[in-house]
């Protein structure tokens, strides 16, 4: 682990984010890959008022859970020197906040189930909080690991845990157990995860009980948590209108297109974000090197995320029946609608890390008030025309909010509209140019093929629309990136295998 003596100089610490890449992108890809499958069995199993009520509750656990370490787990990765001590006030905050949590959770559970209007809300609630008492065990070590910008320990853990998620949900929903499949699903991969990261790291919880190291984390950990709180308020204020203005079903519904559109963003930005963090964070003193990886980031999570959006808008009307079933048919429109709003996330969540490593992690908290405000605002306006008004909402709120992010990055990095633009100009026509193939060739066959056909179709040709423009790519930032991407991944298996040994 990191200590005050081991400082990485620059060109290690390149050495271990490319290695981080490779481990978090084979993570990434299997994890996602895995939980991409379950969520299909899963969804043609259950009904989308199953998932609307276990919505329901992860709203109500996710928003206690941004209290659960009170930002101490980021501190441990920010803090420029650590000392034992660091880390032992960080478990028992973190313990302390678990017991805390859980008997809140219980006590206010029946509240809950009257404010969103269903009574089972309840004992799902009670149920689901357990999990809480599990985290005090993984947020050091897993923050040790982050702060290390090792990727590989991780990656068995977080795969551990997500099988146990498919198997334990899957089997249940066989079984007939309905909603109850997918709170056991959780409950297993967070007891499998953490009991996985602590065998893996030979993690030993200290035993004699010490906060004294905590005041020197309390500074940034409430800065992180007053982001996490805002950040929390911001991407699910949607879910508390729908949960509140309409149903279950209707959350259920939301829910699954909100997925889809996530799930770019999770094989890019949101893949990354660990490694950037830390890594922006050792290069916070050198600005012009800050600018210049932030610029190449924006590039690569855009190169690979804007055309599986583009695909996804395109593909949607026959995706979702064929895949998930004709019972999702209802998730079409929002999906279609929120594809913008996907790039949004694509783009600024980078920005969150730039802001959160030079230190600005206010600024951060004053960009989560304002996207909430604005979500808030325009979700429940829009609830009254159904799931699609919210959709339509979240799109132009995130629209907004991405020119107000843009004047906070001037402000804290020096980064403008102008270099936004210069470096997602060429990803911007690549998604264009995929969407109007793939539209015209579904538009082309739609008529006269089966959905399952029209949907191979749409698909094929948005690729060789994609392979044709990278081949031919009219701007040199998209060129280079992607030639990089291809040496880099050629790469991987040797980087991969050489830190394994």
């Amino acid at each position: 682990m990191s200590s005050p003596e081991e400082r990485p100089s620059l060109a290690e610490l390149g050495e271990r984010a490319r290695t981080a890449v490779g481990w978090r992108a084979l993570g990434q890809f299997s994890n996602q890959g895995i939980q991409i499958v379950t969520s299909i069995v899963l969804a043609r199993l259950l009904m989308p008022d199953d998932f609307g009520i276990v919505g329901m509750a992860a709203i109500v656990t996710g928003l206690a859970g941004v209290f659960r370490d009170l930002g101490f787990g980021q501190a441990l990765v920010q803090r420029p020197e650590l000392r034992e001590e660091h880390k032992r006030s960080a478990f028992w905050v973190t313990l302390m906040m678990a017991g805390l949590l859980y008997g809140g959770m219980y006590l206010a559970a029946p509240y809950a189930g009257q404010y969103f209007r269903d009574e089972r809300m309840p004992p799902v609630l009670r149920i689901m909080a357990l999990s809480f008492l599990m985290a005090p065990f993984s947020v050091v070590p897993r923050s040790l690991l982050q702060r290390d910008i090792d990727f590989k320990r991780p990656f068995f853990a977080d795969l551990a845990g997500t099988i146990a998620y498919g198997s334990v949900g899957i089997t249940s929903a066989i079984l007939g157990y309905g909603y109850w499949s997918l709170v056991w699903a959780l409950l297993a991969s967070s007891a499998v995860g953490t009991v996985a990261i602590c065998i893996i790291v030979r993690y030993v919880p200290p035993l004699i009980p010490s906060v004294r190291g905590a005041r020197d984390l309390v500074a940034f950990g409430i800065g992180v948590t007053g982001s996490g709180l805002l950040g929390y308020i911001s991407t699910r204020v949607d879910y508390f209108v729908i949960a509140r203005q309409l149903s279950a079903t209707a959350l259920g519904f939301y829910e699954r297109a909100y997925k889809l559109i996530e799930y770019p963003a999770s094989f890019t930005s949101r893949m990354l974000y660990p490694i950037l963090f830390p890594s922006y964070s050792r290069l916070q003193h050198h600005p012009e090197r800050l600018r210049r990886a932030f610029g190449r980031t924006l590039t690569t999570v855009s190169l690979v995320g804007f055309p599986l959006l583009a695909l996804l808008a395109a593909s949607a009307p026959e995706l979702i029946p064929v895949v998930l079933g004709e019972q999702w048919t209802d998730a079409i429109a929002p999906t279609q609608i929120m594809v913008v709003a996907g790039a949004v996330f694509i783009v600024f969540n980078p920005a969150g890390a730039l802001i959160k490593a030079t230190g600005f992690i206010y600024v951060e908290v004053w960009l989560q008030v304002t996207r909430s405000l604005l979500l808030a605002g325009a979700t429940w306006i829009g609830a009254s025309q159904g799931i699609v008004g919210v959709a339509w909402g979240v799109m132009l709120a995130n629209c907004v909010q991405a020119i107000i992010n843009v004047a906070a990055l001037r402000k804290c990095a020096g980064i403008g509209l102008r270099h936004y633009l210069t470096r997602l100009r060429g990803t911007v026509g690549l998604a264009a140019f995929v969407f109007v193939v793939g539209e015209g060739a579904r538009f082309v066959v739609v008529a006269t093929c089966t959905p399952s056909t029209t949907l191979v179709l749409t698909v094929a040709t948005g690729c060789l629309a994609a392979a044709a423009y990278l081949r031919w790519a009219p701007f040199g930032e998209v060129a280079d990136v992607w030639h990089d991407l291809l040496r880099t991944s050629r790469k991987w298996p040797e980087t991969i295998g050489r830190s394994g040994g």
